[in-house]
C-alpha cells in the first residue's frame, strides 16, 4: 500500500490500495455482518421485501454504535488518516 502526501492540498493524503483488498474496504465488513446477521438461509417474496428488510437492518446496525465501531476499526486500526 503506498500513501502519497501532496502538500499543495493540506492534509490530503492519496492511498494506493491493491487491486483486490476488501479486507481493507470497511463497506465489505459491514455488508457481511449483514449477510451473515440478517441475510443469512433467507428468500424474499419481492424486491420491495427485501429492500424493506435492508433498510430495517441498516437502522438495527446504526442503532448498535459499539458493534459498528468494531466492524469499521478493523479498517482504522494502523492505518494512516484519510481526511
Amino acid at each position: 500500500m503506498a500513501v502519497v502526501f501532496l502538500p499543495a492540498l493540506g492534509s490530503l493524503r492519496l492511498i494506493f490500495l491493491p487491486t483486490y483488498s476488501p479486507e481493507l474496504n470497511p463497506q465489505e465488513h459491514i455488508w457481511n455482518e449483514l449477510c451473515e446477521k440478517y441475510f443469512y438461509n433467507r428468500a424474499f417474496d419481492s424486491l420491495d421485501t427485501l429492500e424493506n428488510h435492508l433498510s430495517n437492518a441498516l437502522s438495527q446496525l446504526e442503532l448498535d454504535h459499539e458493534r459498528f465501531g468494531v466492524l469499521l476499526d478493523f479498517y482504522t486500526r494502523g492505518q494512516p488518516t484519510v481526511i
